[in-house]
């Protein structure tokens, strides 16, 4: 089964499907208005915004760039020197004006990634999509991701963006543009190492051509400043940017969200080294080859399945020590899930994914002291009920995946 993933399909499917259009225009009205009560009320830091800003800026003026707080305490700039050269352009104006221009292009990214979503889902199963499957499904995953897009706008995080590029990269994989996808990753790469969750899988499926494209772009990464900083600066910030990145990262074991940090804190009472890191590794990597493996035997199709690239990345921040905020990246999971969830004859087990995603809405959605209390933020926060929630929503797109691995038309069009 083949999708069809051209740019003029998707204008095409664009143009046939009003509600899209309709979605479009009152989500960035909301947009505009969530922009304009931000100013209103001095919530207008852009904190994490501020630190890209700042360390462009410190770069192009030759100061320094990392090991320095940018905006709030906590503001280190801990990516790559070249993940530095898309905010260039921005610091050439007024911060005020850099932010409001960062915040709707983030703002039509998210826009852009979720109606994107459906338009995947229906190239799949397209015997299957209707109207009130949409709307429905873009309703509930938007609010079940409430908390992570406020959060992704107010701050001004680039994580929305790289989800975009690694939806690209996907896309480019199952066309057979290696070369496409390599230099999408590679560009991820160079601003979160914590992708490098995706190469296994690409291993995998053989594609070779796209890991020697993504190796060659990270190489030209780590070198295309040096004709305009020196070649000895240069290295001296890579340097910087190891360090920037070893400061960040926490012993796991400890990382409360984490599937480790969860074992060692409500199985062993905190008891555990890192040795329980690279078994808990071990497991999960059996786990998800035994699934890839089963899928695989099941479709006989070798090729690349959004659904197993999106359980991988929704795994990221079940793995790596890091903020909150990247456990938007379960949002593909949570919009296929929720699509399959209304469909009310073809979900068997129904009731038990449901229970899953209901369970996980809470810490998911829910992360606001001011709608559950400080109290109940902290565990969600700190006590590993995000984490929860994430692994809940895992364990749905799994059951679900496992079901229909032939996609939907081989359901659909069963009597």
């Amino acid at each position: 089964m083949q999708m069809n993933l051209t740019w003029i399909e998707l204008k095409k499917w664009l143009g046939d499907n009003r509600l899209m259009r309709r979605f479009f225009i009152p989500a960035f009205i909301l947009c505009i208005g969530f922009f304009v009560l931000e100013q209103i009320n001095m919530r207008n830091e852009f904190a994490d915004f501020r630190v890209y800003y700042d360390a462009a800026k410190a770069l192009r003026q030759g100061d320094q760039v990392y090991h320095v707080a940018f905006g709030v305490s906590s503001g280190f700039y801990k990516y790559s020197p070249a993940a530095t050269i898309p905010f260039l352009p921005l610091t050439f104006l007024p911060f005020a004006w850099a932010a409001a221009v960062y915040f709707f292009l983030i703002a039509a990214a998210i826009i852009s990634f979720f109606l994107y979503c459906v338009f995947l889902l229906s190239q799949v199963w397209p015997a299957a999509m209707d109207k009130k499957v949409v709307i429905f499904t873009l309703i509930t995953a938007i609010v079940f991701g409430a908390d992570h897009i406020e959060r992704e706008l107010h701050l001004g995080n680039v994580n929305m963006l790289l989800m975009c590029i690694a939806t690209l990269a996907f896309v480019a994989l199952y066309r057979k543009s290696d070369l496409i996808a390599g230099v999408c990753l590679g560009l991820i790469l160079l601003f979160k190492p914590h992708f490098l969750i995706l190469l296994p899988y690409l291993l995998f499926k053989g594609k070779w051509r796209a890991l020697i494209c993504l190796a060659l772009t990270m190489a030209l990464g780590l070198f295309v400043l040096s004709p305009f900083i020196g070649w000895t600066q240069n290295w001296y910030l890579q340097g910087e940017w190891l360090k920037a990145m070893g400061a960040h990262n926490a012993r796991l074991e400890l990382s409360a969200n984490t599937i480790y940090g969860l074992i060692n804190v409500y199985v062993f009472n905190s008891k555990c080294n890192s040795t329980l890191v690279w078994l808990t590794l071990a497991v999960v990597g059996a786990i998800y080859a035994g699934w890839l493996f089963y899928l695989n035997h099941s479709t006989k199709i070798k090729g690349i399945d959004w659904i197993e690239w999106s359980a991988l990345l929704a795994l990221i921040p079940s793995l790596t020590h890091t903020d909150t905020e990247h456990f938007m990246f379960s949002l593909p999971c949570v919009i296929y899930v929720c699509y399959m969830l209304f469909q009310k004859k073809v979900v068997r087990y129904r009731y038990v994914v449901l229970a899953l995603m209901i369970l996980a809405f809470f810490p998911y959605c829910l992360n606001s002291p001011d709608i559950v209390g400080r109290k109940m933020r902290h565990f969600f926060d700190e006590a590993g009920g995000l984490g929860l929630a994430n692994l809940m929503i895992i364990t749905a797109t799994i059951i679900v995946k496992m079901q229909h691995p032939k996609g939907w038309r081989e359901i659909a069009a069963k009597p």
